[in-house]
């Protein structure tokens, strides 16, 4: 079984905690939702994240110049 190592950072906000996923977090986690047979949302259940938020980065990988 494979394990994985996190790096996150968390910074305070009026509307709660945000973490910052590192870059090659972030790859590591959208490679992983674009294997054939995976699921947004059981991939982003196992790393603690929302499906949107994981979208948003699959999104960005495939149109990486797209809303910026």
């Amino acid at each position: 079984m494979e394990s994985t190592l996190e790096f996150l950072t968390s910074r305070k906000s009026g509307r709660g905690v945000h973490r910052h996923w590192p870059d090659e977090v972030k790859a590591q986690i959208v490679s992983e939702s674009l294997r054939p047979g995976a699921k947004v949302n059981e991939v982003a259940e196992r790393f603690g994240l929302r499906a949107n938020r994981l979208s948003s980065w699959r999104t960005m990988s495939i149109h990486p110049f797209r809303n910026r």
